[in-house]
């Protein structure tokens, strides 16, 4: 068994909950810096900054998902769960992007969801197989 996957998988259900509280916090934090704050200039920058929606999206589905997903004693993640995992976080990525649209130099974006998105998924799925390696069995989405 991975040991990363199983101390992954041990994070108590409560734990994962404010982990997650307290990830889209910092989020939140994030989208309220004004454009100039944050110095994105040019299609580099921008797309560079689109860019680190992934890794803060899939950090946060990763600790929605631990939350949501159960123990290692479940043989395999409930498929549901992953959904409904995944939807939050997609549909904080939507209120993130509309709470970006009235903060000053900044601006709401379809392609930052679609990133957010890719994120959310790679994070439950991170999530699903550190609950099924817990449990000591294979990884099938």
């Amino acid at each position: 068994m991975n040991v990363a996957a199983a101390r992954l998988a041990a994070v108590p259900r409560p734990v994962a909950a404010l982990l997650a509280l307290s990830w889209a916090a910092g989020i939140f934090t994030l989208s309220s810096l004004p454009g100039a704050a944050i110095g994105a200039k040019g299609f580099a920058g921008a797309f560079a900054f689109n860019l680190a929606h992934a890794p803060l999206f899939g950090g946060l589905a990763t600790f929605v998902g631990l939350a949501l997903l159960g123990r290692p004693s479940i043989p395999f993640p409930d498929r549901g769960r992953m959904l409904g995992a995944f939807v939050l976080v997609l549909l904080y990525g939507a209120s993130d992007e509309w709470h970006q649209a009235s903060v000053a130099g900044r601006s709401s974006d379809v392609l930052d969801l679609v990133t957010d998105a890719g994120g959310a998924w790679a994070g439950v799925v991170l999530a699903a197989t550190a609950v099924r390696c817990g449990a000591g069995g294979e990884v099938r989405l």
